[in-house]
């Protein structure tokens, strides 16, 4: 939502076209990180591949993780 809301919006309007790049590098940095702590999460929780790879499908669309944290909250 930066990048979108923010940094395009500076880039073409503000001609500050260097906002991308740092608000990309850090939405790129910060997905690697999601993808690691998947990873860690899937082989503490001994989750199947199916079930790890649709995690990672859903980070890809947007509003997934709300659907990921539906899917992932314990039930009470």
């Amino acid at each position: 939502m930066v990048l979108l809301g923010v940094a395009m919006p500076l880039k073409y309007l503000a001609d500050m076209p260097e906002v991308v790049r740092v608000v990309g590098m850090v939405h790129g940095v910060l997905f690697v990180a999601f993808v690691l702590v998947l990873i860690a999460a899937a082989a503490a929780e001994r989750w199947s591949v199916g079930r790890s790879l649709g995690v990672l499908g859903l980070s890809l669309v947007p509003l997934g993780a709300v659907q990921i944290e539906r899917q992932l909250r314990p039930r009470d």
